[in-house]
């Protein structure tokens, strides 16, 4: 494990005031993240897929660094549509420490989203183990994870690695035309609170996507069911060079009609989306169906 000071204070019981906030009015009442008189500070590990350069990963640092104790752990280079890969289990990669105003400790790895996670549960909390950590963040992902787009994601596929390990987690994306990270990182900021006061729900991932609207045109904050996708991909453009070589690349077709309800619809009709994603897949009655087959 790599040696780096910690706080040596007691885990915390309580983490932040838990006021509650109506998911429509997230836009006042500052007051109501102040913290709770603790013993120490949630300690928080932020991930991401677009690399540790990143702004959203910094947004993210500075929007929780005067409440909890950060540390970062990011690919070194752009991983997006990552989703659950892993590059650490057949190599070895490389890990270098950085600098990030705000962050207790920030390793960027030469690894996906995924092994990020890992790497930071085990190498940057106090003991080596993943429930040092009371809290991931994966993100602030520049483009939406809507629908069955999140297949692909690196943000979802780095978060729901933390579930794994019993540790809460949040996947925070937002539209590629927003101009800063700072809505996206106020609305993990609120969520968070009100998810340490509520208490989270074990083996889900809590996907969030904000859309391309000022905060006066947000229509509201809605948790909503995964269905629809922006996106499908359509075909693939196949390029041919001076040496005949041939390369192909995905070509995508834009999709504006989304099931009534999901979280895609809501998305596009400028709500923010709140969607709980659970890492368990299965479904549990075509389980039962197939004991039913004669094999």
């Amino acid at each position: 494990m790599i040696h780096i000071p910690h706080s040596t204070l007691a885990r915390p019981v309580t983490l932040f005031a838990s006021a509650t906030i109506a998911l429509g009015s997230w836009w006042g009442a500052a007051d109501a993240f102040e913290q709770a008189e603790a013993p120490a500070p949630p300690r928080i590990l932020i991930v991401n897929d677009d690399g540790i350069d990143s702004p959203g990963v910094q947004a993210l640092v500075n929007a929780f660094a005067p409440i909890a104790e950060v540390h970062v752990c990011a690919p070194d280079g752009n991983r997006s549509g990552a989703s659950a890969s892993t590059t650490a289990l057949s190599a070895f990669m490389s890990i270098e420490p950085r600098s990030l105003t705000g962050a207790t400790s920030a390793w960027a790895v030469g690894g996906q989203p995924v092994d990020a996670t890992q790497f930071g549960l085990f190498e940057l909390g106090p003991t080596g183990d993943p429930s040092d950590f009371d809290l991931v963040i994966s993100g602030i992902n520049r483009g939406a994870n809507v629908g069955d787009t999140q297949q692909y994601s690196g943000t979802v596929g780095a978060a729901s690695t933390a579930v794994h390990y019993g540790v809460p987690a949040i996947a925070i994306s937002q539209d590629r035309q927003l101009p800063n990270f700072l809505l996206s990182a106020q609305v993990a900021l609120r969520f968070a609170n009100e998810l340490f006061a509520q208490g989270e729900h074990e083996g889900v991932v809590y996907s969030i996507n904000v859309p391309v609207a000022l905060p006066s045109q947000i229509v509201d904050v809605s948790p909503a069911p995964q269905g629809g996708a922006d996106f499908l991909v359509s075909g693939f453009r196949i390029q041919t060079d001076a040496q005949g070589n041939q390369t192909a690349k995905a070509e995508t077709q834009a999709l504006s009609s989304q099931p009534a309800g999901s979280d895609t619809e809501f998305y596009q009709l400028n709500h923010i989306t709140i969607t709980p994603l659970r890492v368990d897949r299965t479904d549990s009655a075509a389980v039962a169906d197939l004991q039913t087959w004669n094999f």
